[in-house]
């Protein structure tokens, strides 16, 4: 109805929808969002903004709708985005998993994010229990674009003792810290994730790999020897750790490639 009526009357048609949604007209958080973008397409800032404030204000909705709301705020009054979501921060100091995420991917298209308000939808999120991994790393990459160096202990010290993160997880955080420049945290992550590596494993020549393209067989290498020396380690694993390290023995010859 929404889009057949703007699509007739353009924004002329967002008075009309904005009394009916006033009236009671139940919208739940998607249908929300999804107006908002309409009223947007149409040209029609201010009701957007209205509608997509409703929507963030939404309890138990998925990311993706809360995504959708916080671009569409952002993009219809950049000026109001911070104060409202500061204030529904206040409002609800415990803010749903979903919400963070979908706040914050929002923050990824945009550069009318305040840093500060960033960093604490990233912490709020690195401190929710029933965070997953992909979220985890993820928001750690939006810590360390808006604090900087200053950060990275931090970060690493998360990958480190979140224990549901997988190894794949890991080693993507890894070489966005290896893209950056930041090779030896990179190396301080690919080291957990070879450590937390339950052998055998699918990851096991994808991690190598990695360490490959980074320039990193050699310390690859000398990890590996350290754990096949290792005290009351399993003989599959031992072997298995023995087999890896063959494999990356080419790799480190002098004429290799």
């Amino acid at each position: 109805m929404v889009t057949a009526w703007l699509t007739a009357e353009g924004s002329a048609a967002a008075p009309a929808i904005m009394a009916l949604i006033h009236q009671g007209t139940h919208l739940s958080a998607s249908e929300r969002a999804w107006c908002a973008e309409e009223l947007l397409d149409a040209g029609a800032t201010a009701e957007a903004a209205v509608v997509a404030t409703l929507a963030l204000r939404s309890p138990l909705w998925e990311e993706s709708y809360y995504e959708d709301a916080a671009g569409v705020l952002v993009k219809a009054r950049p000026a109001e985005f911070g104060p409202v979501v500061e204030q529904i921060l206040a409002e609800d100091p415990e803010p749903s998993v979903d919400w963070l995420a979908g706040v914050l991917a929002a923050f990824r298209s945009s550069t009318a994010f305040p840093p500060p308000l960033v960093s604490t939808l990233a912490r709020r999120l690195l401190a929710d229990p029933l965070a997953d991994g992909q979220r985890i790393t993820t928001a750690l990459g939006d810590l360390i674009a808006v604090e900087g160096l200053g950060s990275l202990p931090e970060a690493i010290d998360t990958i480190k003792s979140r224990t549901h993160l997988s190894v794949s997880q890991i080693r993507g955080f890894a070489r966005l810290l290896a893209s950056n420049g930041q090779r030896e945290a990179a190396l301080e992550c690919w080291r957990h994730a070879l450590d937390v590596l339950w052998l055998p494993s699918d990851q096991e020549l994808a991690l190598l790999n990695d360490l490959l393209a980074a320039d990193a067989g050699p310390e690859a290498a000398s990890w590996l020897r350290e754990m096949i020396d290792r005290p009351g380690l399993g003989e599959q694993s031992r072997l298995r750790l023995r087999q890896l390290l063959a494999w990356l023995g080419p790799a480190l010859e002098p004429d290799a490639g």
